[in-house]
């Protein structure tokens, strides 16, 4: 269970003078994750860290962070088993905000998710046009794309997100 948060210099502080002691998670997306961590940092995003806990050892300082906090709060209480798990408290913001070392893994791009939302807006768009323009049928475009993303929102699944981070310009080197 979650024995405490680390403000982000006092966990930077601690990895410096003894990095090995640490297993360091970041429950983000690959996304989120490739855009910028911390070093040694190992990316299980929270809806697969159940199934990879196993993965994960117990002789070790287990330390969870996510953007803000709010995603490896609800992590920790997957941790039962273990003794030693703490949180960064305020995520990875909070140690951008502290000007701490960044890991960036893919140089900065446009996220999968603004990736998606431009695509799924221009098809929505285009959709829309082409109904009032050359055919009312084609109102199905953006119907579709809408309980698309409706899906998405519900169930945590976006296969628009899957298909654009399969992308070449969406790769790392």
């Amino acid at each position: 269970m979650l024995e405490k948060t680390l403000k982000a210099k006092e966990l930077y502080e601690e990895i410096e003078a003894n990095p090995d002691s640490f297993c360091i998670i970041d429950v983000r997306s690959d996304d989120e994750y490739n855009s910028g961590t911390i070093s040694g940092a190992r990316c299980i995003p929270y809806n697969q860290l159940k199934s990879k806990i196993e993965s994960i050892p117990k002789d070790k300082k287990v330390v969870l962070f996510c953007k803000s906090g709010a995603r490896s709060a609800k992590a920790h209480k997957l941790f039962s088993n273990f003794n030693n798990v703490h949180q960064l408290e305020g995520g990875i913001s909070s140690w951008i905000i502290d000007k701490l070392p960044i890991l960036k893994r893919r140089p900065s791009s446009i996220s999968i998710q603004r990736q998606v939302m431009i695509l799924a807006g221009s098809i929505v768009a285009i959709g829309t046009l082409l109904a009032i323009t050359v055919d009312k049928q084609f109102y199905l475009i953006p119907l579709l794309v809408g309980l698309g993303l409706c899906f998405a929102g519900i169930s945590d699944f976006c296969g628009l997100a899957l298909l654009l981070e399969k992308m070449p310009w969406n790769k790392l080197d």
